[in-house]
């Protein structure tokens, strides 16, 4: 027995170790494996160990093509270019539909819904649950319809929790329906069964990109007349605890603006956008957790022509989305806007970071001799002075004009100074900086020096004198 259970284990780490695609063919060879790398313990044990060795470094694209009435997953590289076509390979997501909300990711698990549907997806090896609908039993004569869908992972339960904010109401006589209240209810994967919750919360409206998983708590726009208008809703996924964060004060009075949650610098964005012919993008930054005070204005994007919305924030990038479904990408350094070869139908692209790039960055300061920060959740404190020192610098960049510049701008000198407590900070602005110059592929090997001999050469001796 105990020699069984030691070739088990030997079997646990031997996968562990796998590509995904080596993964996917081992589900085939027998009950024993599939079971095992089904299991959402082994699922995010295979996750971390991938982000140890630098695997799934990626961008996961959701879009729906109205040809196929199918939405589909892609991956896309860290290395993407305005010419890259979406890999051939995809993932057709069961239940398609058009606007499909893409939530997470947890452990390398995604949540798909369009608020009736709801379906947790493990990409990398191509597995899909659909959630058994929530049958609670109502007053009579109430109905529900689903207002926002969160996602988190609880880490002290070790369990994975969907959220659905829902809407009561009833019939009126005139034909309409009748707000009667807001009701909570949550999806545990370990039970597969749905639970309510007492708890009170405003009414949730909805944009794209206005749900977010961030930091242990998962966030909806909210609406709450009664207690000062706009705020953020977040839930904390351990705790199960709602809190309200005001918005901006900008705002507070209906302006037609959409509002866009996006991670940037390991904090939480507000991006405010009016999708129009020319659209300018106003991008806000909660430098201090679950602070109102803390919202500072970094600056403004536009007006950009034909760019609707904004999907993921990646590296000194914004992914957006133009108004033909178009994916593009804008250098927030240098200003300039690139499109890339990936559509979908409009207002289907989403789009999210699939891995950390932490454990790199780590590894590159021992190289250096450096001591590394905490890889942990963001710390409020000493590294706080230092992104208001990198708000300020990008403030004073993209506001030196409202419009895109079609060449390269002069990128800011790198004002922060390096010591014991910023390098994952100081790293992201010097990379900002050397790649709004055009010149990381000198740095990071993708463009090596050429022969003396080499007609090349002098071109490249004369590009790497900066």
């Amino acid at each position: 027995m105990a020699s069984g259970n030691l070739l088990d284990d030997v079997v646990r780490e031997i996968l562990l170790m796998l590509p995904v695609k080596s993964l996917l063919r081992c589900k085939s060879v027998c009950t024993s494996w599939n079971t095992l790398i089904t299991k959402p313990s082994f699922i995010s044990a295979h996750f971390n160990c991938n982000a140890a060795l630098k695997r799934s470094h990626c961008i996961l694209v959701k879009r729906f093509l109205q040809e196929s009435n199918k939405s589909f997953l892609s991956f896309l590289t860290d290395e993407i270019s305005s010419d890259d076509h979406v890999p051939p390979t995809e993932i057709i997501i069961p239940h398609s539909n058009h606007f499909l909300q893409m939530l997470g990711p947890c452990n390398g698990i995604v949540c798909l819904t369009d608020h009736r549907d709801i379906i947790l997806c493990n990409p990398s090896i191509r597995d899909f649950k659909v959630l058994p609908a929530p049958s609670f039993n109502y007053p009579q004569g109430l109905f529900s319809t689903t207002l926002g869908v969160g996602f988190g992972f609880d880490p002290h339960s070790s369990k994975y929790k969907v959220i659905r904010i829902a809407e009561l109401y009833k019939d009126d006589e005139s034909g309409g329906y009748e707000f009667h209240s807001v009701n909570v209810e949550i999806y545990d994967l370990s039970t597969d069964s749905w639970r309510e919750i007492d708890a009170v919360v405003p009414y949730v409206w909805y944009f794209p990109c206005s749900e977010l998983l961030f930091n242990g708590h998962f966030h909806w726009w909210a609406v709450d007349e009664d207690h000062g208008g706009e705020s953020m809703l977040s839930f904390h996924v351990s705790t199960e605890v709602f809190q309200q964060i005001r918005l901006p004060s900008v705002c507070a009075a209906p302006d037609g603006n959409e509002r866009a949650f996006l991670v940037l610098s390991e904090s939480i964005a507000l991006v405010l956008f009016n999708p129009s012919e020319r659209t300018s993008f106003d991008i806000w930054l909660m430098t201090e957790y679950g602070v109102a005070e803390s919202w500072t204005k970094l600056f403004t994007i536009g007006p950009l022509v034909q760019v609707e919305r904004p999907v993921l924030f990646w590296k000194h990038e914004l992914l957006m989305e133009k108004a033909n479904g178009q994916l593009v990408s804008y250098y927030l350094i240098s200003q300039r806007l690139k499109e890339f070869q990936v559509y979908g139908a409009q207002q289907s692209l989403r789009a999210i970071a699939y891995a950390e790039r932490k454990k790199r960055e780590k590894k590159r300061a021992e190289r250096m001799g450096e001591r590394t920060p905490s890889t942990g959740n963001f710390e409020i404190g000493a590294e706080n002075s230092l992104l208001a020192d990198l708000t300020s610098k990008l403030s004073q960049i993209m506001n030196q004009t409202p419009t895109v510049a079609t060449q390269e701008t002069l990128a800011a000198p790198i004002g922060i100074k390096l010591d014991d407590t910023n390098y994952r900070l100081r790293s992201q602005v010097v990379e900002m900086y050397i790649s709004g110059k055009d010149k990381l592929g000198y740095i990071n090997g993708d463009l090596p020096q050429p022969q003396e001999t080499d007609p090349s050469f002098r071109k490249w001796r004369t590009e790497m004198q900066w």
